[in-house]
């Protein structure tokens, strides 16, 4: 009698959809139990595929619970490492239409919204305007040709 109540009880506890830690271990209090007072059913004969069938669930049962347990233990310790918190499916939803229409914006920048970008930022980071900018450039331009006219008429020197 003893095996067959472990095993309704634990019919029922797993049949529920959400687990505490109490019912997590009254799952495995019920299946010790039932282990240890399953010899009752050995002196029946069974064939070997129902064997094999009730080994196999009470295999897939058991692997269901570890499983449970090692997400409910990686969900804690994300909540407590990283201090991460779960988030509805629809703040999530919320989040990735968010960070979609940044991408979006990103990519669709016309040339003209790309060169202010640009100008702005050398504007914080070298303090000149964009005609100062250009004219260094141009500036720059002609100083590297004439230098590469210069080494090039030395290489051609004996």
């Amino acid at each position: 009698m003893g095996a067959v109540k472990a095993l309704c009880e634990f019919s029922l506890l797993v049949s529920q959809q959400n687990h505490s830690d109490r019912s997590l271990a009254a799952l495995d209090n019920a299946l010790k139990q039932f282990n240890q007072t399953k010899g009752a059913f050995q002196d029946q004969k069974m064939s070997n595929s129902a064997k094999a069938k009730v080994h196999e669930l009470l295999a897939r049962e058991c692997n269901q619970l570890q499983e449970q347990k090692i997400h409910k233990i990686h969900t804690a310790m994300q909540i407590q490492l990283y201090r991460a918190e779960n988030f509805t499916t629809s703040k999530r939803r919320e989040f990735q239409e968010h960070l979609s229409r940044a991408r979006q914006a990103a990519t669709i920048w016309s040339n003209a919204d790309r060169q202010r970008a640009i100008e702005r930022l050398e504007h914080e980071i070298h303090q000149v305007t964009p005609t100062e900018c250009k004219l260094f450039d141009k500036l720059f331009q002609h100083y590297e040709r004439q230098l590469l006219q210069e080494v090039g008429t030395k290489a051609t020197s004996p």
